[in-house]
């Protein structure tokens, strides 16, 4: 969280996506080493070189949203963020499944820390190579002018100042909304993300390693819903009601963890069907991670270009502090009060941030949807003029050619 706040917020969109993404890529591979290396020397280097790791990675995201908000029109945004968050939903479920292999291959974890080392690494030299322009402009190509219906009402992709960057959004209630959508889907992503493995043990027929394995499918699952999820909001339908969209997926999410909190608060101590609560998880993951994953394409909506960084530095920081909860809240309703009731917290933050979603909707996008309608009207008129004020230029030429062919007759 406090690498979100300190490099991912101004200083991210002053300088713009690129030189933090490879500086994040530099720092991650150098912390890494740090970590492999003191890992049987001092535990005080080894707490140093994780805290400073995860700071370092921390500012990756907010960069990358940055870039993309730099390069892609906003027509597409949904595609790309979906893209974009592939990188930590199936990348996580490929990451498991191969430093599992090595771990079960004989690797130590120091040779699995300097495995990702060394991977980074290239991939830093190849972002590198890659990013090496700026901007649509510095290869040739117009820049991406945005809209300007965001909380800054700009279409620049640099702030002036900290206060410009800052003060609009202490004012805006499409922001203010945003934090509290991160919040509760945050809250429940990162309680799943953290438990299913133990759940499942627990409360299924598999053994610890199955069970590991078995949570994979929830991940991958839930890379396809924002796959999905992205596509359709760039859809001309959903375009401007996104948030109803997400509201939508909100829905179906209640029913899979009403169902499931329902089958646990009747069983009890007793052990549920395997393929039973897969399908029921596998629903979760697909109803929760699209509208979790578009929660950074909604910030982009807020931002434009200008505090593209900012507001999505600050959505994630906010939604990760009201979620650090999750683990005490959910460890000890599970001990004291079994799993059924914790499937009931996350109903309740699902119904909760499904509320939020269509406050959103009707105060934010249907708004916009009236200011673009005018402005439509507005354009379409200046058009009418404009076509009048020829067609009578017209006329006026015509006849003044005519009274001169007939005064030369």
């Amino acid at each position: 969280m406090a690498g979100k706040l300190m490099g991912g917020t101004y200083l991210t969109d002053r300088l713009g996506g690129r030189p933090v993404l490879i500086v994040t890529g530099i720092g991650t591979v150098i912390f890494t080493l740090l970590f492999a290396i003191s890992g049987s020397k001092s535990y005080a280097m080894m707490l140093f070189s994780w805290a400073a790791n995860r700071m370092a990675q921390s500012c990756a995201w907010p960069a990358l949203i940055k870039s993309i908000s730099v390069w892609f029109d906003p027509s597409s945004h949904g595609r790309i963020v979906a893209a974009a968050s592939t990188s930590y939903l199936f990348g996580d479920a490929v990451v498991r499944l191969l430093y599992g292999a090595l771990l079960a291959s004989g690797w130590t974890w120091e040779g699995i820390f300097y495995f990702g080392a060394v991977s980074m690494a290239i991939i830093t030299i190849f972002a590198s190579v890659g990013l090496r322009h700026r901007d649509p402009t510095s290869i040739g190509e117009q820049a991406i002018v945005g809209t300007s219906s965001n909380v800054y009402h700009s279409t620049s992709d640099k702030p002036e100042s900290f206060r410009d960057l800052i003060f609009p959004l202490l004012k805006s209630l499409p922001f203010y909304l945003l934090l509290l959508m991160s919040i509760g889907l945050t809250f429940i992503r990162e309680t799943l993300r953290d438990w299913i493995p133990l759940f499942l043990e627990e409360k299924t027929h598999l053994t610890q390693s199955q069970a590991a394995l078995a949570s994979t499918f929830y991940i991958i699952v839930g890379g396809f819903s924002t796959l999905l999820v992205g596509n359709l909001m760039d859809s001309k339908k959903f375009q401007s009601r996104k948030a109803w969209l997400m509201g939508i997926f909100l829905i179906l999410l209640i029913i899979f963890l009403s169902i499931l909190s329902i089958i646990q608060i009747i069983v009890g101590d007793e052990k549920i069907n395997t393929v039973l609560a897969l399908v029921l998880l596998c629903g979760i993951g697909m109803t929760l991670t699209g509208p979790y994953s578009m929660t950074a394409m909604i910030s982009l909506e807020i931002s434009g270009k200008k505090g593209a960084s900012t507001v999505n530095s600050l959505n994630d920081a906010i939604g990760y502090a009201g979620a650090a909860f999750s683990g005490i809240a959910t460890g000890t309703i599970a001990t004291e009060m079994g799993w059924g009731f914790v499937f009931v917290l996350l109903t309740v933050f699902a119904a909760m941030t499904m509320v939020t979603m269509l406050v959103y909707n009707i105060f934010v996008e249907r708004k916009r949807q009236k200011e673009i309608g005018f402005r439509i009207i507005d354009e379409n008129s200046e058009k009418s003029e404009r076509e009048d004020e020829d067609e009578i230029q017209l006329e006026e030429n015509i006849l003044h050619q005519t009274a001169t062919i007939e005064d030369s007759t």
